[in-house]
């Protein structure tokens, strides 16, 4: 029923019915595998182990034919493909490389599957049309035809968060690299042109001595103005050359000390989000040991037959050994406190008094991640705002402290689901710790925020916010600061007298918070307002954004130090040869009169002995 098929790889039974268009793009097929396990490279050499394939693919086709004894597994979607692969339903999966790599992006997985090997298929992408439709081939291509390579590195980023395995120009690598070539191309080119001018003038200059000798006016010659604009000409084609390589060597040196910085915030960017999730799968592994305790079921039974009534959950003996109960695990530990939440959501326990009766504060927050606890799953939740204090930053100015929890179902002996159990962490501790392991110099900063863009983790820059009247005193950024655009650097003065909340992300945040992952090497304001250069990413799995980045002056501050001993030298160079060249017109003008003078009274004494 419809006209156009947007992407289709090209082959002789479609071609009967299909007309395609010119390439449009390429597609790789890659043979993925849980991280730090050793398969072969070559699915021939699988034997019996199973692989995973979207049933009906390409994918499918092609690896029955390549390896008939290969023993498949078909799945229905890519979802399905890479859960059989963690789960080791299959010992690797058989997939296109763009479709891996922007799913395990979006679901924060790219930590535990890798690719194995790009080598199996690479195959061209072409739009398909009905031949009775071929008409609209020419538009189909004509659009195309419209659309700049940036826009279409652009579109790409957003599917393939790898740039190694991009093929449309990357403003963010691939424009670099054109640059980084340029530069060393350029400097082997302007050698060249100096050595081939140089030869061009040695060569016309005996070609006018040659022809002066044949005169009998060498000397004429040497005496003209030519011969002097001619080394002025010389003087002046060398200075403007080591302008040009002065020129080619600082964009080169620029564009190097960028990628670097980029390079290096990319290496943070992920060593923090590995050890993120090290840290949420060690406190999941806790919880879980918590869960099958039978003493803490049996405690919560006896809190869950109690009334819904405040006075009587709080005075209850089963609150008090359940108090006692987590104080004995809780010791040497950074856990703060617990919740034991019903299935109607009601806190029925808790380490202290507020909150019992009520409707829990993470259902109140987040009540998304609260029903996939009462689904059966063990989940993380970042912080999220709280009046209860876990230690003494509550005051005036301070009324709702951040917090954050890893909650998971307590089942009964018959396995089922009779409560939440959720363990409350300071969010001030171990997470931000972990982020704040990720800054360098001195304006480097690692940070975790929302999706509306508030900070998870405290700012590096809280005391100089506090200090410029952009932050309430006492607090440290955590669910206080969002990540938007100011419009100019509010660090020097500068004032938007919209406020925060209803400015628009920056140009990372807004990136991120659309599951994209990036590097900017040219430089954008953060939530400061000054500019920086930064990388970041969106990971679905700890449902939060990650970003590493510094000050763009610091980060730069290595090219300015080159580029001014580099324009100090060359300051020295032009000054000293225009004082040579103004030092030798003298010199040969000075020589000139000396040798006239001397010619004429020369004469003069031959007049004067032959009268």
């Amino acid at each position: 029923e419809a006209d156009v098929h947007s992407g289709l790889f090209k082959n002789d039974e479609r071609s009967k019915w299909l007309n395609f268009t010119n390439e449009i793009y390429r597609v790789t097929t890659g043979l993925y595998q849980r991280t730090g396990e050793t398969v072969p490279d070559d699915p021939a050499k699988f034997k019996k182990n199973a692989l995973g394939v979207i049933e009906g693919s390409y994918q499918e086709a092609m690896a029955r034919n390549r390896w008939p004894s290969l023993r498949l597994i078909p799945f229905d979607s890519p979802q399905e493909l890479i859960q059989a692969l963690l789960d080791k339903n299959v010992v690797a999966v058989i997939e296109e490389i763009p479709v891996m790599d922007s799913l395990l992006s979006q679901m924060g997985m790219r930590g535990e599957i890798s690719l194995k090997s790009s080598q199996l298929e690479t195959n061209g992408v072409h739009s398909a049309i009905p031949q009775e439709r071929n008409e609209i081939i020419n538009w189909i291509e004509d659009g195309f035809s419209q659309i700049t390579p940036m826009e279409l590195g652009e579109l790409e980023r957003r599917w393939i968060s790898d740039p190694d395995k991009r093929i449309y120009f990357d403003p963010q690598k691939k424009e670099t690299v054109q640059q980084k070539e340029f530069g060393l191309k350029g400097i082997t080119g302007i050698i060249l042109t100096v050595i081939s001018l140089m030869a061009l003038t040695l060569y016309f200059l005996n070609y006018y001595l040659k022809k002066a000798r044949a005169k009998g006016s060498v000397e004429k010659f040497f005496q003209s103005s030519k011969i002097r604009k001619m080394g002025v000409g010389v003087i002046g084609l060398f200075l403007i050359i080591t302008l040009l390589l002065a020129w080619t060597a600082t964009i080169y040196i620029d564009q190097r000390v960028r990628n670097d910085t980029g390079t290096t915030l990319g290496i943070i960017l992920q060593s923090t989000q590995d050890a993120l999730k090290i840290w949420v799968e060690n406190n999941k592994d806790g919880l879980n040991q918590l869960l099958i305790e039978p003493e803490l079921l049996r405690l919560a039974e006896n809190l869950l037959v109690l009334p819904r009534n405040r006075e009587t959950l709080i005075e209850s003996s089963a609150q008090i050994a359940m108090r006692e109960f987590f104080q004995t695990r809780f010791e040497a530990s950074d856990k703060e406190g617990f919740y034991i939440i019903s299935p109607d959501y009601v806190s029925i326990g808790n380490s202290k008094d507020a909150n019992i009766g009520a409707t829990n504060i993470i259902a109140n927050e987040r009540e998304d991640l609260i029903k996939k606890v009462f689904q059966g799953k063990i989940v993380f939740v970042p912080p999220i705002h709280s009046n209860i204090s876990t230690g003494a930053r509550l005051d005036e100015n301070n009324t709702e402290e951040p917090t954050m929890f890893f909650v998971g179902p307590l089942r009964n002996n018959h396995g089922k689901i009779i409560a939440a159990v959720s363990i409350r962490l300071d969010p001030f501790k171990n997470f931000t710790r972990l982020t704040q392991g990720g800054r360098i110099g001195e304006t480097g900063e690692t940070y975790a925020f929302s999706k509306q863009g508030y900070l998870y983790t405290v700012s590096r820059f809280a005391e100089q916010m506090e200090k410029q009247g952009l932050l309430p005193k006492g607090q440290k950024g955590i669910l206080k600061i969002k990540v938007t655009d100011p419009g100019g650097n509010l660090m020097t003065g500068f004032s938007n007298p919209i406020p925060p909340k209803d400015r628009s992300l920056t140009l990372m945040a807004e990136s991120a918070t659309q599951g994209n992952s990036g590097t900017n090497t040219i430089g954008y304001r953060d939530y400061r307002g000054v500019p920086v250069l930064g990388a970041w990413l969106w990971d679905e799995a700890l449902g939060m954004g990650l970003t590493s980045k510094i000050d763009l002056k610091e980060a730069l501050d290595p090219f300015y130090f080159v580029r001014n001993i580099l324009l100090l030298v060359l300051s020295v160079i032009v000054i000293f040869s225009l004082f040579l060249t103004a030092l030798s017109a003298w010199v040969g003008e000075q020589t000139n009169l000396t040798l006239r003078k001397a010619r004429d009274d020369l004469e003069q004494r031959v007049r004067d002995r032959t009268d």
